[in-house]
């Protein structure tokens, strides 16, 4: 049964702006953690954290050490993956004083978080100054993959993924094969899952007049080539499709879902397409 919805402990007083949302959340066996942001008293966007052990909420918390990138005012977490109750990997956005949106990532291990770290050597692919960080997956404590899409010079968006092995986070790198597909416009990566090392995901990318989904495998970082969703482009006649979100069961075991068109902007209609 469902207990009673009740405000997150300790978010009033974080949310001194008065403004505050969560979209994501992930559970493991003994507890689960949310994450989103806040409006401080200042009335600039923060990013909080929250746990829950055996259906006790915790007091909400700000990432740590995140203040100290966020110097223009506008931060959040995306997405948060949590192997074991006390393990989690989490992902987000926060603005430069610039401007600019970069991205970070945040590890906990035993139950506390250690510090927000801007995705290592991702500004020198996001010219454009417009990083989004969509999805993360975690596969044991200290190991993740994170995707998304940064922003290249001429304002198009590429595809990118980083991994954490061993608590140690590698450098952010454009998915192999992407610029084939989109032949330098637009990609990203919407949805990443990971069992034992073993990653999937997938996204978008566009050229000319079509956005078609794409898929991608790799094993501790490894990534090989990005190629079409099988059989998508004989359904996408409307030529506007794009692969949401993937889950994998085991490591050769996948379903992807998202959305085509049959006809160009209209009668939008949903695939599936499974990996064995």
């Amino acid at each position: 049964m469902w207990g009673t919805a009740k405000e997150v402990p300790g978010l009033a007083q974080l949310n001194r702006g008065g403004s505050a949302q969560t979209y994501a959340t992930s559970c493991a066996t003994g507890g689960c953690t949310a994450a989103g942001w806040y409006a401080d008293g200042a009335g600039h966007r923060q990013a909080f954290v929250a746990s829950e052990r055996r259906g006790k909420w915790r007091t909400a918390a700000a990432v740590p050490g995140l203040a100290r990138l966020n110097r223009g005012g506008f931060a959040d977490v995306v997405s948060v993956s949590c192997p074991s109750a006390v393990s989690c990997g989490a992902t987000g956005l926060f603005t430069e004083a610039s401007g600019h949106i970069q991205s970070f990532v945040v590890t906990q291990r035993g139950g506390r978080w250690g510090k927000a770290l801007e995705v290592p050597a991702l500004a020198r692919l996001n010219i454009g100054g417009d990083a989004e960080p969509n999805t993360v997956s975690c596969w044991t404590t200290g190991d993740c993959s994170v995707g998304g899409s940064t922003t290249d010079a001429s304002g198009s968006q590429q595809a990118f993924m980083v991994t954490e092995l061993g608590n140690r986070w590698g450098r952010a790198t454009e998915v192999p094969g992407t610029a084939r597909l989109d032949r330098g416009e637009s990609a990203g990566i919407n949805s990443v899952s990971c069992v034992k090392g073993t990653c999937a995901a997938g996204g978008f990318y566009q050229r000319g007049a079509t956005t078609e989904g794409f898929v991608v495998t790799g094993r501790n970082g490894r990534w090989g080539h990005a190629k079409p969703v099988p059989g998508l482009a004989r359904l996408n006649a409307g030529q506007d499709a794009s692969l949401y979100s993937l889950s994998c069961a085991t490591v050769s075991h996948c379903t992807a879902i998202g959305v085509y068109e049959v006809h160009f902007e209209s009668d939008v209609q949903v695939f599936v397409v499974n990996q064995k």
